[in-house]
């Protein structure tokens, strides 16, 4: 008998152990907080911070491409923010999307024009890459909810995608500020915090960054001077630095992985236009990475606007942080590309 009250203690401490943990995953499974469990008529409106933009992109082309018939797209880093697809359009003939995510290393630029590809009857009649030299190295699938684009594209089960995005909820730091925002309208003001309180983040059938582009109307009515004064911290690690030149990271992945990208577009005849973007007072490319990239996907294809080539555009008005230029700075890259004007 002692035994079996010994044990119905154990369970019961136990269960009431999991009771938070049951409670986290109900509001999970029931609030969808990522919107990766349901399909959404809205996606740009979000409550939570798209950590994830890269899935959220990807699924919206595939939501919209029987409507739109995308033709045209728009890859790599959050630095695509800096390229709409209004003014792209100015230099291309075709439908445009931007399918870019955070971090898109070379992996994952590669993964979507594969899946594209492989679509039956998909057009890809022009293709902008914006990238920078260190996304370059990564040649395998990584971790984590802004790489998990899709199944497919992860090279993971549909159980292992949903896991990812439920231990990413489960994180102290992103479910206790989801929480007290449902249940009591309270959140951070704060860059780090996760809520977005359902302010617009893309524009709907061409994912446009529209939070850049808010920041960007701001700074052209009040003056950078205004937006500097509450952003300091995010030029403080670079404002006295020294750029240099990067180690040689082209290898023989990379360089196959390239060949493969190359393979695509040139079995499309893509106007295919590859751009390593500048970061404020960055390091730079090593020249003779630049020159594989050259002789890999063709000298006319490959443009850099690195801080060694382009030294104009390294003014702290031109970025709003250290890794992310302003929009003119996109503006000014796509008149001087399509002007065919290179390295």
């Amino acid at each position: 008998m002692k035994r079996y009250t010994s044990l119905t203690k154990v369970i019961a401490r136990t269960s009431l152990l999991a009771i938070p943990f049951i409670f986290l995953l109900t509001i999970y499974f029931v609030k969808d907080p990522n919107m990766v469990l349901r399909e959404y008529e809205d996606y740009d409106h979000p409550v939570l911070k798209q950590q994830h933009v890269g899935y959220i992109m990807w699924h919206k082309f595939l939501k919209y491409n029987p409507q739109k018939h995308y033709d045209s797209y728009i890859l790599g880093s959050s630095s695509t923010a800096a390229f709409l697809c209004k003014e792209w359009s100015k230099h291309i003939q075709g439908t445009p999307i931007r399918i870019a995510s955070f971090e898109e290393g070379l992996y994952e630029t590669y993964a979507k024009m594969k899946a594209l590809d492989t679509m039956k009857g998909q057009k890809i009649k022009n293709v902008l890459i914006i990238t920078e030299p260190r996304l370059l190295a990564f040649t395998n699938p990584r971790v984590g909810i802004m790489h998990a684009i899709s199944p497919e594209i992860c090279a993971m089960s549909k159980f292992d995608f949903q896991l990812t995005y439920i231990k990413s909820f489960l994180k102290f730091n992103i479910y206790y500020p989801y929480i007290k925002f449902l249940f009591t309208g309270e959140y951070g003001k704060s860059g780090r915090d996760p809520i977005n309180n359902g302010v617009k983040c893309l524009i709907k059938y061409t994912n446009d960054a529209e939070d850049a582009g808010r920041v960007d109307r701001f700074i052209e009515e009040k003056g950078f001077q205004a937006f500097y004064e509450t952003h300091k911290d995010n030029f403080i690690a670079c404002k006295n630095r020294t750029p240099k030149m990067l180690p040689a990271i082209l290898k023989k992945p990379q360089i196959e992985m390239l060949k493969a990208l190359k393979r695509i577009v040139d079995k499309h005849h893509t106007n295919f236009k590859f751009i390593l973007v500048p970061g404020f007072n960055q390091d730079y490319m090593n020249d003779k990475d630049f020159a594989i990239l050259q002789q890999t996907l063709g000298k006319e294809n490959v443009f850099s606007y690195e801080l060694n080539v382009h030294k104009e555009l390294n003014k702290i008005e031109n970025f709003y942080d250290a890794g992310h230029f302003r929009q003119r700075v996109g503006r000014y890259i796509l008149n001087d590309v399509y002007g065919n004007r290179n390295r």
